[in-house]
């Protein structure tokens, strides 16, 4: 620091050259507006807590404001936050939406299958209706949210392209790519099965009961082969459905019996809505 030239009391005044250099030396002193280059520990006012302006931030003031951020805020009113995807397992806020999901997870698996007595699918499900899935820029016909991957991605993995054929978003069918989320990311749609209508029925896997089929695959109905009996007519005519009549002339053609029942075969039952697990 440059030095000042002074003279205490009422002693010879400072002559012109002092008071110049004197100037010049404090110009020489002061701190630049642009960027000063503090030394020492320089200290300046505090501002208020939530100020937002060029004042200067102090370190009290710095420290103040990290603590507010780090401390629990007080909510009121209905506050929102966005839903994790499901399955989310780290220091994101769980929303309602995102719990109820959850114990929908807990209590029944991604591609369970479920009926309800209910017009609409409950959170977490899907109608099992032979529509598609996909992400939220697919075009599916039945959901298309980002809530469908896990139940995309399983169904592209346990069946091929011949079962589930994979569309564009479009709907026009395509060829499936490296993965099940490359193909969710392209915003392909992949069919479900429909449940609609249709008896379910255990998957034989081996047992030998109802062979030859594979996992999900349609059975149209059927009746198992059996026979009827006519009884014999009056003037000893003997004979039966499987059988030749004994005693008469041929006469050509085959014996039936009158035709009943409906339209398909089926046993006592009760209309339900079929979902499957998201």
């Amino acid at each position: 620091m440059a030095t000042i030239v002074t003279r205490a009391g009422k002693g010879t005044p400072l002559t012109f050259a002092e008071m110049d250099a004197n100037l010049n030396n404090l110009n020489n002193d002061k701190a630049e507006l642009a960027s000063p280059v503090f030394t020492g520990n320089p200290r300046a006012p505090t501002p208020a807590p939530g100020d937002n302006d060029t004042s200067i931030a102090t370190t009290q003031f710095v420290t103040a404001a990290i603590t507010a951020a780090q401390n629990s805020p007080a909510f009121s009113g209905n506050p929102t936050a966005p839903t994790p995807s499901p399955g989310d397992n780290d220091t994101s806020i769980a929303t309602t939406a995102f719990v109820q999901n959850a114990l929908g997870f807990a209590s029944a698996p991604t591609g369970a299958v479920m009926m309800f007595t209910r017009i609409s699918a409950p959170t977490g499900w899907i109608k099992l209706n032979g529509g598609t899935i996909g992400s939220a820029a697919s075009g599916a016909t039945t959901r298309a949210n980002a809530d469908t991957q896990m139940l995309y991605e399983m169904l592209w993995t346990e069946f091929n392209n011949t079962v589930l054929p994979i569309q564009d978003n479009l709907g026009v069918a395509t060829s499936r790519g490296a993965s099940a989320a490359a193909d969710f990311a392209a915003n392909k749609r992949l069919p479900i099965f429909d449940g609609r209508g249709e008896f379910f029925r255990g998957w034989d896997d081996g047992r030998g009961v109802d062979t030859g089929r594979n996992l999900a695959t349609f059975q149209a109905q059927d009746i198992q082969s059996h026979t009827h009996n006519i009884k014999q007519p009056t003037g000893g005519v003997a004979g039966g459905i499987s059988g030749t009549p004994a005693a008469a002339p041929d006469v050509g053609g085959n014996l039936a019996t009158s035709s009943t029942g409906g339209t398909e075969t089926r046993p006592r039952n009760i209309a339900f809505l079929v979902c499957i697990k998201l």
